[in-house]
């Protein structure tokens, strides 16, 4: 071989060497090291966690016990992030939803005003029920309005928010249906923000879970079911107290911790509560209607939940 064959030759291999050391080295696909090439690892993607049984056998026959203990005509809970049901019982029959009722009156209120907004309450306004001692022609701002419809159920809250929007009290009526069409509540009605017994005020377990979902959304209305005592001011500085009418918010000795969200009682509705339930960074939604004891019946569908299923992540490529 010539010298000059053997120069080109040379040259050749040396260029074909740093084309593949190009294409190789910076995409980050391959390192070489000078000995060997390093293939680099795809991190795995997790999937959200997603409630799994522990038992099918051992879920079964605590499911059937369950169902003979709570008190509750209907009752639900859901898993918050997935929204699997696991467990209910009548979770679809309609049934007065009492107070309850006051989660859709509030995030109603929410599209139809600003928190800031100032109201002047009329004595029309304290004709269904006067829990704080508002009277007519205190100006209140409507942030301290929605707590006092959701810490202490106030009713005349529910007509104060009603009847000064646009439209007035019927109008805001119409938007509370027209929000629970939004939420796809296909069994829900309403004919009062307060809840008051009527044939034409139902709803169900499953529907109220999917509207304490879309509450839950709301950074300030989130913040203030949870809120067990505070203090409200008029405009002109006369301070009222609120305490939550949901005694779980205080119960010792619970596994899980209990962050809200709406009690509500009539004769009709006997007792209904909704409740946001969270361990371990996992929550749940337990709604209990026409029962006889709604803590206990919450304690022992959260104790349920949390003791049957466990939170499991599944890894993809």
């Amino acid at each position: 071989m010539s010298r000059k064959l053997l120069i080109n030759c040379l040259l050749l291999i040396a260029i074909a060497a740093v084309v593949i050391i190009h294409a190789n080295g910076p995409q980050g696909e391959v390192l070489f090291t000078g000995k060997s090439k390093v293939q680099t690892q795809v991190p795995l993607l997790q999937e959200e966690a997603k409630p799994q049984v522990k038992d099918e056998g051992r879920k079964a026959s605590a499911s059937a016990s369950l169902r003979e203990r709570v008190s509750a005509e209907a009752a639900i809970v859901m898993d918050v992030k997935s929204k699997l049901v696991l467990w209910e019982k009548n979770a679809n029959e309609q049934l007065y939803p009492a107070s309850t009722t006051k989660i859709i009156t509030a995030l109603t209120a929410r599209e139809l005003y600003d928190l800031d907004d100032v109201i002047t309450i009329e004595a029309g306004d304290l004709k269904f029920g006067q829990n704080l001692g508002w009277q007519a022609g205190d100006r209140v701002k409507v942030r301290d309005v929605l707590r006092a419809l959701l810490i202490v159920s106030a009713n005349e809250a529910g007509m104060i928010l009603a009847d000064h929007v646009p439209g007035g009290y019927d109008n805001f009526i119409i938007q509370m249906n027209q929000k629970t069409k939004s939420l796809g509540l296909t069994q829900t009605n309403f004919v009062n923000p307060q809840g008051f017994d009527d044939s034409l005020q139902q709803t169900t377990a499953h529907d109220l879970a999917i509207a304490a979902l879309e509450l839950w959304r709301d950074d300030f209305l989130r913040e203030i079911v949870g809120t067990s005592a505070t203090t409200i001011t008029t405009e002109s500085g006369r301070s009222l107290s609120l305490r939550n009418t949901n005694h779980l918010l205080t119960q010792g000795g619970l596994s899980y911790e209990v962050k809200g969200i709406k009690t509500g009682t009539t004769n009709l509705a006997n007792e209904a509560l909704v409740s946001l339930l969270e361990k371990d960074n996992q929550q749940l939604i337990a709604v209990v209607l026409s029962a006889k004891n709604r803590y206990n019946d919450t304690m022992a569908i959260a104790d349920f939940a949390f003791d049957e299923y466990v939170w499991q992540q599944k890894a993809k490529n």
